[in-house]
């Protein structure tokens, strides 16, 4: 089945909330669905989150015990797919499509679950963000977050207090990491594209100061991607 622009921009939607929007949406306007249910498992029970039309007859014990097995309940005109965070089930979309043929439905259901997948990993992916911040804070060498193209988008005081405050932070986050350092050369570069290529760490020395190059890998429909790379710099003491 071919994914249709409508469907990939609510395959890349970072944030949670309006992930969930832009499904429903999607899911009504791209079909003529009589409802779409979604339920979460709070304390051992089904709990609507989102509901739109209606869904007669549904079972939500029974749905509970599907959707813990990893089940797809199918019953008449009925669709419900359970959903999964990091092998745990976490609820159940429900789909009524009297007038939607079942082929095409199920067709359509493992890429429901490839969403659900995908937006829970951005999810977990802006928690660890937020806890890395903490931790690039409080650690002593100097750090820097880049874009793939070395564009920089976070930096710790060490970083900084290194480059010594000559530049704003407003304008640190507006630069380029070679622009800051154009001292870093041929070197550097390669070992940033082996990073790149490899995903997978890599250190080298400059003159006096030691280099940590690491990719920041997110699991996206199945396929490991680098989105960031982090680069930690340490002088030698003494």
């Amino acid at each position: 089945m071919k994914i249709d622009k409508n469907l990939l921009d609510v395959f890349f939607e970072i944030d949670l909330e309006k992930f969930i929007k832009k499904l429903f949406s999607y899911l009504l306007s791209s079909y003529p669905f009589e409802g779409v249910h979604l339920y979460l498992i709070d304390e051992d029970r089904l709990k609507p989150l989102k509901t739109v039309g209606n869904i007669p007859s549904l079972n939500l014990d029974l749905l509970l015990e599907f959707s813990i097995s990893g089940q797809t309940f199918e019953m008449e005109d009925v669709y419900c797919l359970p959903l999964t965070d990091k092998d745990e089930s976490i609820g159940v979309l429900c789909l009524k499509g009297k007038e939607i043929p079942k082929k095409e439905i199920k067709q359509i259901l493992p890429l429901l679950s490839k969403a659900f997948k995908n937006a829970l990993e951005f999810f977990h992916l802006k928690v660890n963000q937020n806890e890395e911040k903490v931790v690039i804070e409080n650690i002593s060498e100097a750090v820097a977050i880049t874009d793939t193209d070395l564009n920089i988008k976070d930096v710790n005081a060490s970083f900084m207090e290194m480059i010594g405050f000559r530049i704003p932070i407003v304008e640190v986050l507006k630069s380029n990491l070679l622009d800051l350092m154009p001292e870093f050369e041929k070197p550097f570069l390669e070992k940033v594209d082996k990073v790149k290529e490899n995903l997978l760490p890599e250190e080298i020395t400059l003159e006096l100061i030691k280099v940590k190059i690491s990719p920041v890998i997110v699991d996206i429909l199945g396929e490991r991607q680098l989105k960031n790379l982090v680069f930690i710099f340490k002088y030698p003491k003494g």
